[in-house]
C-alpha cells in the first residue's frame, strides 16, 4: 500500500512547486518603454526620444517567462517574481536598430520595481 501512495505523492508535490517565475501580481516591472534618438541632430528644446508601442518578452536563463505589450505612451507593467531579468522587443517591434537589442532588469521584493527601458534607434 505504501508503494501506490508514493507516486501520488510527487505528483503532488510537483503541482505545488512555487519556484515559478511568475508572481500572485504583488511584485512585478513598471516604467515606460522609449527609442531614441529620432532624429540625427537633437536640440535642446526638441523631444529626442518617443514612446515605443509593442510586444516585449521577459526572459530568465534564456527562457521566455513572460510578455507584455508597452502602450501607446509607452507605459506597461509585467508581474514577475523578484529576481533578475532580460527584457527584449518582439521580432516586429520597429526600433529601426539593425542589432537585436536586450536590457537587463532586476525586480526587487515588496512591491513594483520602476524599470523605463530605452532602446537605441541606430539614427545618427
Amino acid at each position: 500500500m505504501r508503494r501506490s501512495l508514493l507516486p501520488l505523492l510527487l505528483l503532488l508535490a510537483l503541482g505545488c512547486e512555487t519556484s515559478s517565475p511568475f508572481s500572485d501580481g504583488e511584485t512585478g516591472l513598471e516604467g515606460t518603454v522609449t527609442r531614441s534618438p529620432i532624429q540625427p541632430v537633437c536640440l535642446e528644446n526638441d523631444p529626442c526620444e518617443e514612446p515605443l508601442s509593442g510586444d516585449f518578452q521577459v526572459l530568465r536563463s534564456s527562457l521566455v517567462v513572460a510578455t507584455f505589450h508597452s502602450a501607446a505612451d509607452g507605459s506597461y507593467r509585467v508581474a514577475l517574481a523578484p529576481g533578475t531579468y532580460t527584457v527584449r522587443p518582439e521580432p516586429d517591434v520597429s526600433i529601426f536598430s539593425p542589432t537585436f537589442q536586450t536590457r537587463t532588469v532586476t525586480v526587487e521584493p515588496g512591491g513594483w520595481t520602476r524599470a523605463d527601458l530605452v532602446f537605441d534607434t541606430g539614427i545618427r
